[in-house]
């Protein structure tokens, strides 16, 4: 009898096309009916809904395909949904996939496989990485149960398998995935990727900060690990609410110090008032050499001993200060998901930082005086660091799903030469910014996208050379590998630097975005009002000018000047030398106040004169630039370089 068969399966009313599929994932549990079957490392419920999960991955590929042709069937028997198909009910819907369930199993498929050819192809392909993945996986689990039992869960056995949740990630190298393993005993989680970084930094903050920050304990194996499972828990009253934010901000001076990155809410758990870091491969960050080609503009304009530099070498790209993206806020500070474990639940309800912003700091603080106070103790626990794989992310892991989306397209599934064209312009930004050398970067991106993976690049924590899985792809890629780079963080500690940090921070979390609860009143509406006598007018002038005064930082290097909000992910950035939100705006406001005398007049002169150089050097480096890629240089009044030009030249 098969593991999965049809009447264990429930489809939705207008999903039922899934029902086609089941023959892949039986083909599946067939090639794996030793490690699922009667007698495997598996429960029946487990191995049923392991080959339910195929069939998600499996639906996904044709998700596009399926939902042309039914919409083609709900136009075929009413017109106007031809329109919009959205406007189809329920019953229509569920008519239209009854009919295509009934033309794909009449004719073994061929009525969307003769319009998308390569589908076929591709069920197959990630049929048998599925079965190749799960091999991998039972083998590793068989072979290191007894380990896992006792170190993990501290029993002799955890008996059978009772849930494997592969949510827990996206697919990587061949289709592997980060999982969950439910067993009778307990719970713990699979990583299918050198965990030498988990280990590591475990022992690390064991020694510097374990009253702070949770680390989960690792089995390392050669290529994989078996990690601790952490739970959310509950905090029993608001004082332990304001201590897991001190905890916290003392983690994120940690982090600082090391050069973490894309440190986001769904990486942090808060367990029993600990904030523990669960996904700790990008700990660490290397420093691509790219991003400071002085060839290049606008990369002349991060060059050392500036305020941008500074500002690249805070917690800005760290993804632990509020920033939104796709409509959800990414920081632990103040997440909105509603699904992570990341911030301390009491009474059912999420407590976000708000009402606790001084324990924060304050964390910050005493976290960052710790790590400066046993500076010589953190550079000597980085030279474990030097033969464990790091991760680094070059693009958003949100564009490749856009195109894993793509390729899946009808049109992207008609032929290898559409299916190929939607990855070809991978490599454009490296031909625009005369960087061909690095064009296998695009290669890797592809070939990982046409197999169906998220593209995962790393390097050694000594090395200056870019990963794609183990392949070398740019030798000489980072100007600092992720151990030289957290050593020169390490060495930069300094009260300076610990000022402006607090600066940012304090800032970032006034200004974040935070939307309305539902129910919540809307603020009222900007009444009628008279022009403004010009006493009246520069009291406010005044008032504004003290406002923007106050957010003046200077960085470590010295370099003074401002953060404004990012319109595209509504996070704090160095200003710009542009007009709207950027120092040539400010500058004319700076110049015009002390133009008009006053006791602030010689404060706006030397503002207006931090502007003034920073537009100089803006067009200096124009001037110098050997490439200027047409996308780095807008011309605009209000948001380019235009606004440049009028705040620096005189009568413009």
């Amino acid at each position: 009898m098969a593991i999965l068969e049809k009447r264990q399966l429930d489809p939705p009313p207008d999903g039922r096309e899934v029902l086609f599929l089941l023959s892949w994932a039986q083909r599946a549990g067939e090639a794996l009916h030793g490690e699922l079957g009667e007698g495997g490392l598996l429960t029946p419920g487990a191995a049923r809904r392991c080959l339910v999960g195929l069939l998600g991955r499996l639906m996904e590929l044709c998700s596009d395909v399926f939902e042309a042709a039914k919409n083609a069937y709900m136009a075929e028997a009413e017109p106007l949904l031809a329109l919009d198909p959205k406007l189809a009910t329920l019953e229509q819907r569920a008519a239209a996939s009854g009919r295509l369930l009934s033309e794909l199993e009449a004719t073994g498929g061929e009525c969307v496989f003769a319009r998308a050819p390569l589908l076929r192809g591709l069920l197959e392909r990630e049929t048998e990485r599925f079965v190749r993945a799960g091999r991998e996986l039972f083998a590793r689990l068989g072979r290191d149960r007894g380990d896992i039992s006792r170190s993990l869960l501290g029993t002799e056995d955890f008996g059978l398998v009772t849930r494997i949740s592969t949510g827990a990630g996206d697919l990587h190298l061949h289709g592997r995935s980060t999982s969950v393993i439910e067993t009778q005993r307990g719970r713990f989680v699979y990583k299918p990727r050198d965990c030498g970084i988990d280990r590591e930094l475990r022992e690390l903050v064991r020694r510097i900060m374990p009253d702070c920050l949770g680390i989960p304990k690792c089995l390392v194996r050669e290529s994989y690990g078996w990690c601790e499972y952490i739970e959310p828990g509950e905090v029993s009253s608001a004082a332990e609410v304001g201590r897991f934010y001190r905890r916290f901000g003392s983690a994120c001076a940690l982090m600082q110090a090391l050069g973490g990155s894309d440190l986001h809410s769904s990486n942090w758990i808060c367990s029993g008032g600990l904030p523990v870091l669960v996904d700790v491969e990008t700990a660490l960050s290397p420093v691509p050499r790219v991003f400071s080609d002085k060839r290049m503009f606008p990369e002349l304009m991060s060059e050392s001993e500036s305020f941008l530099h500074d500002a690249n070498r805070s917690l800005i790209p760290s993804s632990l200060l509020p920033s939104r993206l796709a409509g959800r806020e990414l920081s632990v500070l103040l997440d909105d998901s509603g699904s992570s474990g990341c911030e301390p639940v009491l009474g059912g309800k999420r407590r976000s930082v708000l009402g606790f912003e001084a324990e924060f700091l304050s964390g910050f603080s005493e976290g960052y005086d710790r790590c400066l106070a046993r500076r010589d103790e953190l550079l000597r626990s980085l030279e474990g660091f030097s033969g464990v794989t790091v991760r680094r992310l070059l693009r958003d892991t949100s564009s490749y799903a856009k195109l894993l989306s793509r390729l899946h397209s009808p049109r992207a599934l008609s032929s290898e030469e559409s299916r190929s064209g939607a990855v070809r312009r991978l490599g454009d930004f490296f031909r625009e910014h005369g960087a061909e050398h690095m064009l296998p970067i695009a290669g890797w991106e592809a070939e990982c996208l046409l197999e169906g993976d998220i593209p995962y690049f790393c390097c050694k924590g000594g090395s200056h050379a870019l990963l794609g899985g183990d392949r070398v792809l740019v030798e000489d890629f980072f100007s600092l590998s992720p151990v030289e780079n957290a050593r020169e963080r390490i060495g930069r500690l300094s009260e300076t630097e610990k000022r402006f940090e607090l600066g940012l921070l304090s800032q970032s979390l006034s200004r974040a975005l935070i939307p309305a609860e539902p129910g919540q009143e809307a603020r009222a509406e900007l009444e009628d009002f008279a022009p403004l006598e010009r006493e009246a007018a520069l009291a406010e002038a005044a008032e504004l000018f003290d406002r923007i005064d106050g957010l003046l930082l200077t960085g470590p290097s010295g370099k003074p000047s401002w953060l404004t909000v990012s319109e595209r992910n509504m996070s704090l950035v160095a200003a710009r030398p542009i007009f709207m939100q950027g120092t040539s705006g400010m500058g004319a406001f700076f110049a015009a106040l002390c133009a008009s005398g006053g006791a602030r007049a010689a404060r706006a002169a030397e503002l207006a004169g931090i502007c003034l150089e920073q537009l100089e050097a803006a067009a200096e480096q124009l001037e110098s630039a050997v490439c200027i890629p047409e996308a780095a240089l807008p011309l605009g009044i209000s948001d380019g370089f235009g606004g440049t030009a009028a705040g620096a030249v005189p009568g413009v």
